[in-house]
């Protein structure tokens, strides 16, 4: 058996799926799952404007859209989330619902917008604000993810279309943008003025996660966890225990809990709040927070899921 570690933080709000492995036998830490958020970026996406504006932008505002399918047989989405930049600020919308607004072009917004994706058609659309003469930009990316397959993904690039108005229904997805514009594609991220653009975390944060395993008949499950800083766990729903797990001088050591559980399908699920104070486990920040989890069905043949682990 093998690990997995990616680093974490997310902002509030944003849910994780992730399916940990469920091993019957002795924890060992080399087999321990280690989970977190992947990181967020702005992948393939490209900075662009308003092509009328030129080289050098007045003071405005535009209008930005493009539209994109989900097909009706991916089924529920699962998590959808957006990166945003502009110069030299935005307020986003999806489907015609404002979803965040940001002004800091050298910190993308991340906004959590799964409740907001539809089966069928969808638009992102973005009011972009400059403020003052001079270079101007926009930058985003959409992924959504779904329980099975591959993730839709909707970048800022030459499929988008802009307005200097919007008029009434613009952001939604059943306007119609024949007359609109195609943009002018300015660059990669990277390229000058704004140079690489990435997303920062807050330090105060929190992140949800959750996992699920089917045992094949009832038996009393070791639930062992550790986790920085303070962390909420419960199981099916119910509350089973919360941190800080205390640590000692030399080693992390983990917590235990034993429950007896039904034949079927279960979910072991956790709330992790990284506070930004660098803690004896953490080392200086040298250690990313984290959470840690595992759970052991003795005696009890555990079927794991299709999609648990690495």
């Amino acid at each position: 058996m093998r690990r997995s570690i990616w680093m974490i933080s997310l902002l509030a709000s944003v849910f994780a799926v992730l399916s940990p492995r469920i091993y019957a036998g002795n924890l060992k830490r080399s087999d321990a799952l280690w989970i977190a958020e992947p990181a967020y970026s702005l992948g393939s996406a490209q900075w662009i404007w308003h092509a009328a504006d030129g080289v050098t932008p007045p003071a405005c505002t535009r209008y930005f859209r493009d539209t994109f399918v989900v097909p009706a047989n991916r089924g529920a989405v699962a998590h959808a989330y957006v990166l945003c930049a502009a110069d030299n600020g935005f307020t986003l919308y999806v489907n015609g619902v404002e979803a965040g607004r940001g002004n800091t072009w050298s910190s993308p917004g991340l906004m959590d917008v799964t409740s907001l994706i539809q089966s069928g058609s969808n638009v992102l659309a973005v009011l972009a604000d400059n403020s003052e003469a001079g270079p101007a930009g926009l930058i985003a990316r959409l992924v959504v993810k779904f329980h099975s397959g591959p993730d839709v993904e909707v970048f800022t690039g030459s499929t988008w279309k802009s307005e200097t108005n919007g008029s009434p229904g613009w952001s939604t997805a059943g306007y119609d943008d024949s007359a609109w514009q195609a943009v002018s594609v300015l660059g990669v991220n990277g390229m000058a003025p704004w140079g690489k653009v990435s997303y920062a975390p807050g330090a105060d944060s929190y992140v949800a996660f959750r996992g699920s395993f089917k045992l094949a008949k009832p038996a009393s499950v070791e639930i062992q966890f550790l986790g920085a800083h303070w962390l909420k766990l419960g199981i099916d729903g119910k509350f089973l225990a919360e941190g800080p797990v205390r640590f000692p001088k030399v080693a992390p050591r983990y917590e235990t809990l034993t429950v007896k559980l039904s034949a079927g399908s279960h979910v072991l699920a956790a709330m992790v709040h990284n506070n930004g104070i660098d803690t004896r486990m953490l080392n200086g920040a040298a250690i990313p927070p984290f959470f840690w989890a595992s759970a052991i069905a003795w005696r009890a043949r555990v079927v794991l899921p299709e999609d648990s682990g690495p």
